[in-house]
């Protein structure tokens, strides 16, 4: 989708870029204690405020979850002048995987939230421990909540998918759980804060993406008891969904385990995909009841407003908002925030400055994004244009750009198939035409139509379109002029029934594809969509945000082209300050499915005193955090006199007794930092600027000496020093002359006169120890090759010991026979791999878990030759 949305013409870009970055600090620097953006949040909103400008160079930053242990002191940094509140909603409770460069983090979870099943892959990093959930981002979801046992795979993180994407309402939507994975035994779990009474509920299987494998039979469990096994058929994957009933019952919990599929527990291409259901509909039976639905407010972090209690009242206060998008393009099925849903507390009542961006909504319908752009319908006396599809991520692939008159952009369909895929047109009044004068994307990278119905004024036409040649030039077109009998009608649809395909190879499975269809023109004559306005339009919208449920108007400040090109748009509030007093709020933007536009960002400022804030574009802080009077910009002079690798001297000049400044080392923050302050210890550093080690120095002197020492380094080189002690009595026992008697343990590793003789694989050396030995040994290799893999490797690797250690020239069932199933197991993936030809990708391994068996038993038949060497090896008393 990337490489058929950049234009042909797009410059390459080089290997690699050198940017000047200007006005950076020293490693070592100073910065005045007295104007600190006090952030609530983590690096993520650091770099949403790098965005927004409000990150000076010359001002500390410190995040509140740092002073977890220490209330008292962050009200102290609370209450300098010229400190500025800043409340972010990132810092999220959520997963961390480590598999990929991308899809890492899972969805934002409530602040009990656990998964139902042990995630072994989860290693979040919890940046500020011990904080608690005040200083955390979570979800809350009033009046029901859903577990599930995972989402997505088991190497990456698809919040999208998650277990609330079943009770939306919303059938492009899913809770999905097991791409390239087993599915049996997968859970999801409904819990109510009040109880329903029903006898039913409709289960609907995902119904956009890849379902060649489904879920055929589910087990139903009220309230942890009386479960109840149904089989799922084809309605079950229909948007009408199956009902499935069952003895009337009153419960609070229904939980729902995957039980089978029609491929069983096996996930090889093509029955690799997901599992999951768009849609759990289950409603009380009380007349009038409505279907549960499970709505998601994300609460921002409380820490800092708490903290600051009355104080804050004297401080700018700000509320910065990002909406959790996949930066992927395009997007799977859905985003992670459909839209902006945030609780916000606020420490006392204020008014408030509003500001932020949006981005065109790359998902919403083409005749949508039509209007959002200032393109006139047919009810305006232009012309309205929808399509079954266009290419996801590229606004500009839209139905109507096979109407705009320009060869140059195109409708394209989606990766896929695209027979059946349409784009029609609605006129002001009906249009009579017997011809198209159709225009083709044939370029290599297209696939081309063959043959295409044309229906209007209820009636069709079939028409088969002429042998079309592909030329080099990206995005290159053909005419394909077509005629047919005459048809009258406001309603033109043309539908593909028929292409060339063109296949590339997709990337994640690595199979073939169709590549997408693009007509440039469907030329139908006299019909034509007027042209792009180059501004947004500028009317105040009402159906984009609300507070506390009350529509706040804004207006776009932007150009098409910019929007177009996926850029973020600005926007302004059209009225004045919201006021909001002491409590929560709830700010909500709507689905940019629905509206066309997504509300990336919003930005709520409040200047000391309570006034509204004066923003800066989209929401910009500049110029509140930037500006002169919060006081002096600079701190203390600060030399670095002696810089070692694990030590530095430093030396401060110009301090002024008794006002702090802060003394910044800008490497990662670690606790292993310390500094000595004219010969007092300054003890552990805090995290500052997002990264950085910082002390707080309140100097009692204008020039004074610090030292600042990496001490995690006096272990090391103690460390070192034992680590070559034992180097030099290894090499002193090594080299030491003595002689060795004859052992009489046999022919193995015996020692004559010093020197060791190789053993005889085949035949076990030593002499039969005693039956309680015997059986000892047994039962040691037994139970622990069944306790590591499986009990019939068990029984093998036990009867395999016994006989050895009673038969010694059977020993070649341990050695041999280890090496015969490693070499088997071999074998087998070579076989199979020149049969299926698995594509090479996170779970390449998987398809060969028959064999995984078998190598076990290769370990673990070693690891009985090892422990029957030792029982044969004990010397028996006479």
């Amino acid at each position: 989708e990337v490489a058929l949305a950049t234009p042909p013409n797009a410059p390459e870009p080089p290997p690699v870029s050198v940017f000047d970055v200007k006005g950076t600090q020293p490693i070592v620097h100073t910065d005045p204690a007295t104007r600190p953006l006090i952030v609530a949040g983590d690096g993520e909103g650091l770099v949403d405020l790098a965005i927004l400008g409000a990150l000076d160079p010359s001002s500390v930053v410190l995040y509140s979850g740092s002073f977890a242990h220490d209330p008292s002191a962050l009200r102290r940094e609370i209450a300098q002048p010229g400190s500025v509140l800043v409340v972010t909603d990132s810092n999220r409770k959520r997963g961390r995987r480590w598999g990929s460069i991308k899809d890492v983090e899972g969805p934002t979870e409530r602040v009990d939230e656990t998964s139902l099943s042990p995630d072994e892959g989860d290693a979040r990093l919890d940046v500020f421990p011990g904080s608690g959930p005040d200083a955390q981002t979570v979800v809350q979801s009033p009046g029901a909540e859903v577990s599930t046992t995972g989402i997505g795979n088991v190497i990456t993180y698809w919040p999208e998918m998650r277990g609330s994407r079943a009770f939306d309402g919303n059938l492009d939507t899913a809770w999905e759980v097991g791409d390239h994975g087993s599915v049996i035994g997968q859970k999801i779990r409904l819990d109510l804060a009040h109880p329903i009474t029903t006898d039913r509920v409709n289960l609907v299987q995902p119904q956009v993406g890849p379902n060649a494998r489904f879920i055929t039979k589910v087990t139903l469990t009220f309230d942890d008891g009386h479960p109840v096994t149904v089989e799922l058929h084809d309605a079950s994957r229909t948007p009408a969904g199956e009902t499935v009933q069952f003895p009337r019952r009153t419960f609070h919990r229904l939980e729902i385990t995957v039980d089978d599929t029609n491929v069983g527990d096996t996930f090889d291409y093509p029955t690799s995909n997901n599992v999951g259901f768009a849609e759990i509909r289950l409603r009380d039976e009380a007349p009038g009841a409505r279907d549960v639905r499970v709505g998601e407010i994300v609460r921002m972090p409380t820490d800092l407003v708490d903290a600051a209690g009355s104080l804050a009242e004297t401080r700018p206060l700000v509320y910065e908002m990002s909406r959790s998008r996949n930066v992927v393009i395009p997007p799977r099925y859905s985003q992670d925030e459909e839209a902006i849903v945030r609780k916000l507390l606020v420490p006392g009542g204020r008014d408030f400055s509003l500001g932020g961006t949006v981005r065109l909504a790359t998902a919403a319908p083409d005749d949508v994004l039509d209007t959002v752009l200032g393109i006139p319908g047919a009810a305006a006396g232009g012309i309205t244009v929808r399509a079954s599809q266009h290419l996801p991520g590229d606004v500009s692939a839209r139905g109507s750009a096979a109407f705009d008159g320009d060869p140059a952009t195109a409708w394209n369909t989606a990766f896929g198939d695209p027979t059946g895929q349409w784009v029609e047109v609605q006129t002001p009044a009906p249009e009579t035409f017997d011809h198209l004068d159709l225009s083709v994307v044939a370029d290599g990278r297209h696939s081309v139509p063959t043959q295409l119905r044309i229906d209007a004024g209820g009636e069709s036409r079939t028409v088969d379109l002429p042998p079309v040649a592909d030329r080099a030039t990206p995005n290159a077109t053909t005419s394909v002029p077509v005629s047919f009998p005459a048809l009258t009608g406001d309603d033109v649809r043309v539908t593909i029934s028929a292409v060339r395909p063109v296949t590339t190879i997709e990337y994640h499975e690595n199979q073939p594809i169709v590549m997408p269809v693009g007509i440039a023109e469907v030329g139908l004559p006299g019909v034509t969509r007027p042209p792009v306005p180059t501004q947004l339009p500028s009317e105040c919208r009402s159906d984009l945000l609300q507070v506390d449920g009350t529509p706040v108007p804004i207006r776009l400040l932007g150009d098409t082209a910019s929007a177009l090109r996926g850029d973020a748009v600005d926007f302004e509030p059209c009225g004045g300050a919201l006021s909001l007093t002491a409590g929560n709020h709830l700010v909500r933007s709507a689905p940019g499915t629905v509206t066309g536009i997504d509300v990336d960002g919003v930005v709520l400022g409040s200047d000391a005193g309570g006034a509204p804030m004066t923003l800066g574009p989209g929401g910009s802080l500049a110029p509140v955090t930037q500006s002169a009077d919060r006081g002096p910009s600079s701190g203390p002079a600060v030399r670095v006199v002696q810089n070692g690798r694990t030590k530095q001297q430093l030396e401060i000049r110009g301090a002024q007794p008794g006002v702090p400044f802060w003394l910044v080392l800008g490497e990662s923050n670690s606790e292993g930092w310390r500094a000595t302050v004219a010969g007092t210890d300054a003890g552990q550093s805090t995290l500052v600027d997002g990264y950085a080690n910082g002390w707080r120095i309140v100097p009692t002197s204008a020039n004074f000496a610090v030292t600042l020492e990496w001490t995690p380094q006096r272990d090391v080189w103690v460390a070192l020093a034992i680590s070559a002690a034992a180097l030099l009595a290894c090499i002193v026992l090594a080299c030491w002359p003595r002689r060795r008697a004859r052992d009489d343990v046999g022919d193995v590793g015996a020692a004559i006169d010093g020197e060791v003789t190789l053993g005889n694989p085949l035949v076990a050396h030593g002499t039969t120890p005693r039956w309680r030995v015997v059986v000892v040994a047994v039962v040691v290799a037994g139970l622990g090759a069944a306790f590591v893999s499986r009990w019939w490797i068990g029984a093998v690797v036990g009867a395999a010991a016994l006989l050895v250690l009673l038969r010694p020239r059977w020993r070649v069932l341990l050695t041999l026979g280890a090496v015969a199933c490693v070499a088997g197991t071999g074998l087998y993936v070579l076989v199979q791999e020149h049969r299926y030809r698995y594509p090479y990708d996170f779970f390449w391994v998987d398809h060969f878990s028959a064999a995984a068996n078998v190598a076990w038993l290769a370990v673990l038949l070693l690891a009985a030759d090892a422990l029957v060497e030792v029982a044969r090896s004990r010397r028996t008393s006479s």
